[in-house]
């Protein structure tokens, strides 16, 4: 069940759906998803950021329609739907609050996912998605 929270969206686009903060196992294991409407979605150079300002952008990516992608901290081979931020051992999703912010390759926010602490369920944040504009 997803849990109460702010989430901005732009219809139409991919949301932040779920942030895996502060994980039990290692630092490597946080990782965001991200999950895709009816139309195929080109995210080349898109950007995903904390409140810390880290920044992640997109390779030359393209989410399938109805389609999810998990932006994992640490490192790995990038695939259809898990891509690698290289930051091994780095906490970079803050376990007491932070802010997930998707942006288009023009720097357009298409989602915000923000969290607390109390919303974070063995570290796992669900963010509700909206049903339409």
């Amino acid at each position: 069940m997803p849990l109460p929270g702010p989430l901005v969206i732009t219809p139409g686009l991919p949301p932040v759906v779920g942030i895996q903060a502060d994980p039990l196992t290692s630092p490597s294991d946080e990782f965001v998803v991200i999950a895709n409407g009816a139309e195929f979605q080109d995210m080349t150079d898109w950007t995903l950021t904390n409140e810390a300002g880290d920044v992640y952008t997109f390779p030359a990516f393209g989410m399938a329609a109805d389609g999810y992608v998990r932006v994992w901290t640490g490192t790995g081979v990038d695939g259809p739907v898990e891509l690698y931020w290289g930051r091994d051992g780095e906490d970079l999703w803050n376990a007491l609050a932070d802010t997930a912010t998707l942006r288009d390759a023009g720097g357009n926010i298409i989602s915000l996912c923000a969290y607390t602490a109390d919303d974070l369920s063995a570290g796992l944040r669900v963010c509700p998605v909206p049903t339409g504009p």
